[in-house]
């Protein structure tokens, strides 16, 4: 009997055919559903920081020198005898009322006989002449931001009148005779009653020599002043 060599390879190949054919016929796998791709978040805006505030440069304020033909030999109000001094006291100290000017052309100004506020935003007269009350401006203060008051104005006149100085010599041309005669009736307003009417009483007032003197700093060597400038300091 005639051998065939291999005897099961006709049987394993048989057996892939047929594993092949089975294959071919079973029923397609179900596709596998993927899900969508994920949308991508938003991402929420970022607060951002306010800007950073640009440092104002300090405005370098100009000097006015001012040269005098004389000394400046006080600037105490009561006791300055000079031009300068005169002159430099109506620059640093500020008066209730101040004398109505007139513009006549070539910066020249007259002096009418005529006085509005300058500290005091009003006046009144009463109709004898004799009572006059002023009434203070709420938004005035000396060089350092201190509200200027009438007790400011009252400590003015007092010294003036009692204390150092020729300013005394002034006031009976005012017929005021005592420093009673001057109240300050509130923190904004002062009242003087002189004996009898007097032409020169609203002249002599209108002077810087009854500007507001600083009670705190008077007898200080840079005493503190009205308005927008301050004494830096003083030479002898």
């Amino acid at each position: 009997m005639k051998r065939h060599p291999f005897p099961f390879v006709g049987l394993a190949a048989a057996l892939i055919l047929l594993a092949l054919a089975l294959g071919a016929c079973a029923a397609p796998k179900p596709a596998v559903e993927t899900a969508p791709p994920a949308q991508p978040t938003a991402v929420p805006p970022q607060p951002t920081a306010p800007p950073v505030p640009t440092a104002v440069p300090e405005v370098e304020k100009p000097t006015i020198v001012v040269a005098y033909d004389s000394d400046i030999d006080h600037i105490e109000l009561m006791q300055f005898r000079s031009l300068g001094g005169y002159d430099a006291t109506a620059n640093l100290y500020e008066p209730l009322i101040a004398q109505v000017l007139q513009d006549i052309g070539n910066g020249e100004f007259k002096g009418l006989n005529q006085f509005e506020g300058a500290v005091a935003e009003s006046f009144d007269v009463s109709a004898d002449g004799t009572v006059f009350t002023f009434q203070l401006r709420d938004d005035a203060t000396f060089f350092d931001g201190t509200p200027i008051t009438a007790q400011d104005y009252k400590y003015t006149f007092d010294r003036a009148m009692t204390g150092p100085g020729y300013i005394g010599l002034l006031t009976p041309f005012m017929s005021l005779s005592s420093p009673d005669n001057v109240v300050a009736v509130d923190d904004y307003t002062l009242q003087v009653t002189t004996d009898r009417p007097a032409a020169l009483t609203e002249t002599i007032i209108a002077f810087q020599v009854f500007g507001a003197i600083s009670k705190a700093t008077a007898i200080n060597a840079n005493p503190m002043t009205t308005g927008l400038r301050k004494v830096v300091a003083t030479c002898s």
